[in-house]
């Protein structure tokens, strides 16, 4: 189970055979330092170049998957979130962990749910359908 929530809105993720990771935000001013820090040099320019509304909305998404994946796997802020390869428009991704960030034209609230492979008896965990994308 997985919970998060940013100015008055709630998420949540509850899966019974895998690890999930979910997170919400409200978008906020971000600066250059950060978008360096979470974002890939190109993604970072393109940012940075958008008037400060779609900035703070695109960037909103980017953080939101990176922090849903580190929650999937159990580590949080500790597991560096802005270390997890998420490209500017991605909306869905596979490798050791599945991600959802569906874009709905709320502009008020972001959420993304990540999900670990599926568990199997014995602790393993075995390859399942992937959403698509690359790079998570």
């Amino acid at each position: 189970m997985s919970l998060s929530h940013s100015s008055g809105w709630v998420a949540a993720a509850v899966a019974g055979d895998r690890d999930v990771g979910v997170d919400v935000q409200t978008p906020r001013a971000v600066g250059g330092c950060l978008l360096r820090l979470c974002c890939a040099p190109g993604d970072a320019e393109a940012l940075t170049a958008l008037p400060e509304e779609g900035r703070r909305r695109e960037f909103a998404w980017i953080f939101t998957v990176q922090e849903a994946c580190v929650k999937a796997v159990g580590t949080g802020f500790a597991g560096r979130p802005w270390t997890v390869p998420v490209t500017l428009g991605q909306r869905t991704g596979a490798g050791s962990r599945s991600v959802a960030a569906p874009r709905a034209r709320r502009e008020a609230v972001l959420a993304c749910c990540a999900w670990t492979e599926r568990r199997v008896q014995g602790g393993t965990f075995r390859q399942v359908g992937a959403a698509g994308g690359d790079g998570l």
